[in-house]
């Protein structure tokens, strides 16, 4: 069974409903969905997942610092067990992209208009 890991921060709610819509259509396509807050995530290795998503409200098109904390010191410790760049010489291709990793929930204003708590793929 293929699986999926969801890591979200939400501070009014907004957030964590998107992350559970997403886990709702992840466990109907027949994937087990694990879902964190960044301060229970942090001893979990993304590359035990097939999928891993990350998700928080975006400030000024700015990540808030609780999540930017957690995804910093990550990548930090992939970065120093190697795991973070592509090796032509290794058979398994492990890298994560920030890009592909990350939904906001996002504020849009133009004119009397809004639309906001909507997933965004980087």
């Amino acid at each position: 069974m293929k699986t999926a890991l969801l890591i979200y921060w939400s501070k009014t709610g907004n957030t964590e409903k998107v992350a559970y819509a997403i886990k709702q259509g992840l466990e109907e396509a027949s994937i087990q969905v694990t879902m964190k807050k960044p301060e229970e995530a942090e001893d979990i290795d993304y590359f035990n997942f097939d999928l891993v998503c990350v998700g928080a409200p975006s400030y000024s098109w700015h990540l808030p610092e609780p999540m930017t904390n957690f995804l910093k010191k990550k990548f930090a410790a992939y970065r120093q067990q190697g795991k973070e760049t592509i090796s032509s010489k290794s058979s398994r291709q492990e890298r994560i992209d920030f890009r592909h990793l990350l939904w906001t929930s996002h504020r849009h204003r133009r004119g009397n208009s809004s639309r906001q708590g909507y997933p965004a793929v980087l």
